[in-house]
């Protein structure tokens, strides 16, 4: 399985709590640091999404008023 370069780093995160008692709190400090930034990107991501989409639909919508417009004047 192929993964990403924050999916590494979690993994190392992992390993570094279960092998180093002494610095866990630390180890578990960061890995739930890169889990919120995930949780983060992926928020931010669904916002940029459906903000795309509404754009869209909006764009529609003002063509369909324009030609609308335009086949009223032509008749």
């Amino acid at each position: 399985m192929k993964y990403n370069k924050e999916m590494q780093i979690q993994i190392q995160l992992k390993q570094l709590v279960i092998t180093n008692p002494i610095k866990k709190p630390k180890y578990e400090y960061l890995l739930l640091t890169c889990l919120f930034i995930n949780k983060v990107k992926l928020f931010i991501r669904k916002i940029y999404f459906i903000t795309e989409h509404l754009n869209k639909i909006k764009r529609v919508q003002y063509f369909e008023r324009i030609y609308h417009r335009r086949k009223s004047k032509i008749q």
